[in-house]
């Protein structure tokens, strides 16, 4: 089969396509890499806003069981006296 023969810009576009596929999956993969490294920060910083709120939250069950069970002590001693 005989080679197409292109003139001009098509020429161009013919004979380094392979070239232009490569810096197109170059960008494609120095865009997704940047992408990734977006997404992985933005987890990382859900996760620590996670493990302070679970921090937060053990720490208000804590107070609050601790109360409960002051004044049940209360209650308890003041049953006995």
């Amino acid at each position: 089969m005989a080679e197409p023969q292109y003139t001009g810009l098509l020429a161009i576009i013919y004979y380094w396509q392979s070239l232009e596929a490569g810096l197109l999956a170059l960008f494609a993969g120095i865009l997704a890499f940047l992408i990734g490294k977006q997404q992985a920060e933005s987890v990382r910083s859900q996760t620590a806003y996670l493990i302070a709120e679970n921090k937060r939250s053990l720490a208000r069950r804590g107070y609050v069981a601790t109360t409960m069970l002051d004044g049940l002590l209360d209650a308890i001693k003041d049953s006995l006296v």
